[in-house]
Parts: C-alpha cells; sequence; structure tokens
C-alpha cells in the first residue's frame, strides 16, 4: 500500500477538530470513501483533496508538496486561469482554459 499522505492529514485535522466523516465529506463524497482515503486504500484527485482539506478549514498551499507532479501542474493552471481571469485577461485566461481542457480526462456520456 502506497502512503496516502492527504488521507493522514485529512484524519489527522478532522479527528483533532472534532469533526465526523459525514461532516468532512458531505456533497463531496460518501463517508465510505472518505474512509477509504483516510486509511490510504484510495487514491484522490487534487481537486477532491483541495475540498476536502478546505471542509477542515486547511488550504492546499499548505499541502502542494503531497502532489504528484501530474495534479500539482493543473494545480497550478487552475490558479494561473483564475488569476487571469480576476485581472480580467480574458484572452490569456480563455488559452489557459484550452490548455487546461485538453489535458483533462474527456467525459464519457452513459448509455
Amino acid at each position: 500500500m502506497k502512503l496516502n499522505t492527504v488521507g493522514i492529514a485529512l484524519s489527522y485535522y478532522r479527528e483533532k477538530y472534532g469533526l465526523s466523516m459525514t461532516q468532512v465529506c458531505e456533497g463531496i463524497c460518501s463517508p465510505a470513501t472518505m474512509f477509504r482515503i483516510e486509511e490510504g486504500y484510495r487514491e484522490v484527485d487534487s481537486l477532491v483533496s483541495a475540498t476536502l482539506l478546505s471542509r477542515i478549514g486547511k488550504q492546499v498551499l499548505e499541502f502542494e508538496l503531497l502532489l504528484n507532479e501530474k495534479d500539482y501542474n493543473l494545480f497550478r493552471l487552475r490558479k494561473d486561469i483564475h488569476r487571469n481571469l480576476e485581472e480580467k485577461n480574458l484572452d490569456t485566461a480563455e488559452k489557459l482554459l484550452q490548455s487546461y481542457q485538453s489535458v483533462m480526462p474527456k467525459k464519457t456520456s452513459a448509455s
């Protein structure tokens, strides 16, 4: 089993703050999935990690070293898109968004 540092951090802070799994994961994933993440049986992408960490009052920037290189690059690209949108650099934001979309998995329709 691979060391799951995001799961360790989630478990530690959730317990430290007296939060239940349901409180942290509601609307993000099931309690069963949260359990598997905390126990290291399930890997989680950077967006879900960031959302779960923010639910316990932590910012993903505090844990960016926990991301693999691919997820970190996607995280940085999302930050660049957000920054350009805030600065109203819409052409640049659009180009970055297209770049981001090109590397994301394609959605499949359920038949």
